[in-house]
């Protein structure tokens, strides 16, 4: 009996990761059942060494540094991270933060980040993408290639959470400033308290679910 195994993540959809993310308790057979789409009945028949090792196979894939793709292609379709986030609309950002959290939400999440190519400059490799039409590729997404998913994941994050981080800083900063320009402490105490509100955001983007379910 032979088995394809994939040496990296981009053989895996999107749909798959879903499914594995749903189940509360997930078993060694049920990464190699849904990740990989391995019968059940076949892997009763597989030594036993050989299922650990096709698990720990998959959990250093997941385990690598993901880094973003910035395109790919997928039903003959090329699709293009959103070039520039800082002009992004709000909706765009809006729809990502909320559907990105929830498995399942991804993939409409990713058919906010990646749109169809439209243009592509072959000097400059810069390129644009289809303006963003709420529920055009929620279906398409669900086949993205993992490696494609997770690398936006960790993108996005570490972009909002090094965002999230530098406004504590600037508002205690600011605190300092008004305390030392003899502003009342009440208003500092009111500052104060958004600061340890926006900490917390933080520390729970940085324990965000998506993020560390890439650890197996």
């Amino acid at each position: 009996m032979k088995l394809e195994v994939p040496n990296k993540l981009g053989g895996i959809p999107l749909k798959a990761y879903q499914s594995y993310l749903e189940i509360e308790e997930p078993k060694e057979q049920d990464v190699l059942r849904v990740l990989l789409g391995i019968d059940r009945d076949v892997m009763r028949r597989m030594k036993s060494k050989s299922v650990t090792e096709l698990g720990v196979h998959l959990k250093n894939l997941m385990d690598r540094d993901h880094k973003l793709i910035r395109r790919f292609k997928m039903n003959g379709i090329e699709f293009g991270f959103i070039p520039n986030l800082d002009k992004a609309t709000s909706g765009e950002i809006w729809d990502v933060e909320e559907l990105i959290g929830n498995p399942k939400t991804m993939h409409q999440a990713m058919a906010v980040l990646y749109r169809k190519v439209t243009y592509e400059n072959k000097k400059t490799k810069q390129y644009t993408i289809e303006k963003y039409e709420p529920g055009k590729y929620d279906d398409m997404m669900r086949e993205c290639p993992l490696d494609v998913v997770l690398g936006a994941n960790v993108f996005f994050y570490t972009l909002t959470s090094d965002l999230l981080n530098a406004i504590p800083k600037y508002m205690k900063e600011e605190v300092a400033q008004h305390k030392n320009n003899g502003h009342s402490i009440e208003n500092g105490e009111d500052i104060t308290d958004s600061i340890r509100l926006l900490e917390g955001t933080v520390l729970n983007l940085k324990m965000h679910p998506n993020y560390l379910s890439t650890q197996l």
